[in-house]
Parts: C-alpha cells; sequence; structure tokens
C-alpha cells in the first residue's frame, strides 16, 4: 500500500498479518496468482465504461474477471486443504471477501451476449458486438444496419400517401422530407 501508507499500527500489523499468510501459505499465493494474471484492472474498465470509451474486448474481460471472484474466495475460504486454519487469513482478508458480491448473473449474462472473443474489435466506438440472436430487436437493428440501402426504399414505400395538415414523409436514401403543413 505505497500508495496510501498508515502510521496506525494496527493497520500496519494487519497488513503485515496479510503478509505472513501468503508467506506461510506458498499453494494459496501460487494459485492467487495464477488467478489474478487471468484477470483485468476492473477499476480501469468500469472508468472507461462510464466515460462511454469501453472497447468491447474489455468489456469481455470484465466478464472473465468478474467469474473470478467465486475461485478467489473458494481458495481462500478452503484452507484446511493446504492444512492451515481459516483463522490464518487475516480479518482484512475476510472483511473484503465477505463483501464480494455474487456476480455469476452478470458473467453470464455478459458471455452470452458477446460475441466469441476473437470476433471482438478492441476500439471503443464499434457497436456491433452482440451475437447474434441474442436480441430480437438488435438483430432487427443489425439487419437493416447492414441492409440500410436495400430497406430504406421500402420504408419510403411503406409510408403511402399523404393528404392531412401535419403528415409527414420522410425519405432517407434521397435525402427528401415532405411535410403538408
Amino acid at each position: 500500500r505505497l500508495i496510501n501508507p498508515s502510521i496506525n499500527i494496527d493497520t500496519i500489523n494487519e497488513r503485515l498479518n496479510m503478509i505472513d499468510f501468503f508467506i506461510k501459505a506458498p499453494e494459496i499465493r501460487n494459485t492467487l496468482r495464477g488467478y489474478l494474471r487471468q484477470t483485468a484492472d476492473l477499476e480501469r474498465i468500469i472508468s472507461r465504461m462510464s466515460l462511454n470509451r469501453c472497447a468491447p474486448k474489455e468489456f469481455a474481460s470484465l466478464g472473465i474477471t468478474l467469474s473470478y471472484i467465486p475461485k478467489i474466495r473458494n481458495l481462500i475460504y478452503n484452507l484446511e486443504k493446504y492444512n492451515l486454519p481459516l483463522s490464518a487469513t487475516s480479518c482484512e482478508i475476510n472483511d473484503k471477501l465477505k463483501t464480494l458480491a455474487d456476480f455469476s448473473v452478470l458473467v453470464t449474462e455478459i458471455s452470452e451476449a458477446l460475441k466469441d472473443e476473437q470476433d471482438l474489435p478492441n476500439k471503443p466506438g464499434i457497436y456491433n458486438f452482440i451475437r447474434d440472436g441474442y436480441n430480437a430487436q438488435l438483430d432487427h437493428l443489425h439487419n437493416i444496419q447492414k441492409n440500410q440501402r436495400s430497406v430504406t426504399p421500402q420504408i419510403c414505400k411503406k409510408t403511402g400517401q399523404i393528404s392531412k395538415k401535419g403528415e409527414t414523409i420522410v425519405c432517407l436514401p434521397n435525402k427528401v422530407i415532405v411535410e403538408i403543413e
């Protein structure tokens, strides 16, 4: 915690206890390192999402990262496998683990919604990254976008004639708007 050093002796001791725990449990430390290598920087992703600058691959990384929370929790809570009592963990680790929510529903939703990772763009502002068949309304909009030239004349034809005050016809391919005043 170089960013936030403490002068409180209890806080310092708690942090030292966390270090001591991971020194005494190298298997847990190594497994945890492996898990953390597979995760992304959640703060960064959430910040980019809030600014509407999140690339689709980062959105996929959010799902992957959240999927590791139960694995990390189970690793720490199954200490008897490593011949360590649960009391060997520091209070701070236990408190942090208890506050972590279960994101399994969100993880499932993200994995079902997104296209396969190799098909995801790595740039923000690209919006066609939702899997076909995930949402009928989105599929319809994607179809319109893909077939824009052939669909828009049909939309103009479907409008038909207008004859009353306030009625409007919009023809996108020709960039024409007709309104009766």
